[in-house]
């Protein structure tokens, strides 16, 4: 059966609105035009759109605006549970080049941290089948039907955080 790219398209726009909010997605041209960056340098300027969005208003990495996004974020924080409490954030990648040349929609980071996790929100369903993915993570519909799913989805998260917050503080040892 072919797949109408349309419609991926359009289904998995009303998904980022259902987490994001509003947001102006970029057109094919605009997205031609964002620079091929490393995933480092990528990631630098999508922290730094998030400090941008921040200041603006319209984006708190700690406190997302959105029910969704905030119910993701405390679902993570409560599964996390690391001593002492370090806030998760919740950073919105949408537009940047770690989302237009890595595929990363969104990312979780330890706060005061370089201890990140990548998400690419999806309802590909190929890719979700295969399991396809550039990210650590799919977050998907299926992921946010049930408190359940949502807490699966959020100790997958909270595991790769502690793990990566490990390797994090033995690093910083040395």
């Amino acid at each position: 059966m072919k797949v109408n790219n349309a419609m991926v398209r359009a289904r998995g726009r009303r998904f980022e609105l259902m987490i994001f909010g509003e947001t102006v997605p970029l057109t094919r041209e605009q997205a031609g035009r964002v620079p091929q960056l490393s995933f480092a340098d990528s990631l630098t300027q999508a922290e730094a759109n998030a400090a941008n969005k921040l200041r603006a208003g319209t984006w708190n990495p700690g406190s997302p605006p959105t029910i969704t996004a905030l119910e993701i974020q405390q679902a993570v924080q409560n599964a996390l549970r690391l001593k002492p409490l370090i806030q998760v954030e919740l950073g919105n990648a949408l537009g940047t080049p770690i989302d237009i040349h890595w595929g990363v929609d969104c990312y979780f980071k330890l706060a005061g941290t370089k201890v990140i996790v990548t998400v690419d929100l999806t309802t590909n369903r190929d890719k979700i089948r295969s399991g396809q993915k550039k990210t650590d993570l799919l977050l998907t519909p299926a992921d946010l039907l049930s408190k359940t799913a949502l807490n699966d989805f959020a100790r997958k998260v909270a595991n790769l955080l502690r793990k990566r917050y490990k390797e994090f503080q033995h690093e910083m040892m040395r």
